[in-house]
């Protein structure tokens, strides 16, 4: 059975995530500090890669210590399989002017480890930017 938590209950979650992680001020910021919420409130760790998955729209990922992903390394084509609480980026969000892109896309990956933490039990799913018509799940528990 797959759970599901409304817009309404999403929003509450990450405000009282953010007040913690501001300190509990009263009034929540119009900007956060996407890369130490991530590092340092959800204790995840970011890494840079460039990624060749055949799906050229997969330039983030999140490890969960079972799927592998497919790299460049080395001048070599390798599939790491990042352990979870791991988040993927392509190096390619590094290059200049691509900065609220990578902020954007790494937001979007802790979203996948929030939700995960929410309900273990959901299947991870690729949604992809440039045909949002198109959807794919895995059906396996998906434990980060």
């Amino acid at each position: 059975m797959t759970n599901f938590i409304s817009r309404a209950e999403a929003e509450e979650l990450c405000d009282g995530m953010i007040q913690q992680f501001i300190g509990g001020t009263a009034v929540i910021p119009e900007s956060v500090d996407i890369d130490s919420f991530v590092r340092f409130f959800l204790k995840c760790t970011v890494i840079y890669e460039s990624i060749v998955e055949e799906d050229k729209d997969r330039i983030g990922f999140t490890g969960d210590g079972k799927r592998p992903l497919r790299i460049i390394k080395g001048g070599k084509q390798k599939e790491i399989i990042y352990p979870k609480n791991t988040i993927v980026l392509d190096k390619y969000l590094l290059n200049p002017g691509e900065e609220n892109h990578r902020r954007f896309v790494l937001g979007h990956e802790a979203g996948h480890i929030i939700a995960n933490r929410i309900n273990p039990d959901s299947p991870a799913c690729f949604h992809h930017f440039t045909d949002r018509t198109r959807t794919e799940c895995k059906k396996q528990k998906n434990t980060l």
